[in-house]
C-alpha cells in the first residue's frame, strides 16, 4: 500500500476543514473527512485536544496576570479553569479580580468572581472556584 498516495488522493477529495461542518451525506464532519456524527472522536484525540487546549489556557494566564509565576499552585489552577472556560478576552475583562490577584488579595479575588454574569452561568463551577481562590493565603 501506498499510504503517501493514499493520503494525499484522499486530502484533495475530502478537503481540510478546522471546523465542523456538513457533508454531502448529511453528517457533521470535521478535518479531512472524519464523520463526527457517526464515529465521534478517538479517545487519544480528545486528550491530545485538551492538553492542547490546557497550554493554551496556561499561556493566556501568562499574559494576563504580571505575576503568574509567583502565584500559589492553586490560585494558578483556578485562574487557569477559568481562562479554559472563558478564553483571553473574556477573562481580560474581570479587571477588579485582575488586580486583586496581582494584589495577592485571593478573598477579594474571590468575591469578584462572583460578581460577574460567568458566575451566573456557570453556578456551582463558580462558587466552587471562588471557594478555592478564598481559600488561598
Amino acid at each position: 500500500m501506498n499510504y503517501d498516495a493514499l493520503r494525499t488522493l484522499l486530502r484533495k477529495h475530502e478537503g481540510y476543514r478546522e471546523k465542523v461542518y456538513t457533508c454531502s451525506a448529511g453528517k457533521q464532519t470535521i478535518g479531512i473527512g472524519h464523520n463526527l456524527t457517526d464515529l465521534g472522536l478517538d479517545p487519544d484525540v480528545i486528550e491530545l485536544q485538551f492538553a492542547h487546549d490546557i497550554a493554551s489556557s496556561i499561556q493566556t494566564c501568562e499574559v494576563i496576570f504580571g505575576n503568574w509565576n509567583e502565584l500559589p499552585e492553586m490560585v494558578q489552577v483556578v485562574l487557569a479553569n477559568m481562562a479554559f472556560n472563558l478564553g483571553f478576552h473574556r477573562l481580560s475583562k474581570f479587571k477588579k479580580m485582575i488586580k486583586a490577584i496581582e494584589s495577592n488579595n485571593y478573598q477579594t479575588a474571590a468575591i469578584e468572581m462572583l460578581d460577574s454574569r460567568w458566575a451566573n452561568q456557570v453556578g456551582d463551577r463558580a462558587n466552587e472556584l471562588s471557594e478555592i481562590m478564598g481559600n488561598q493565603k
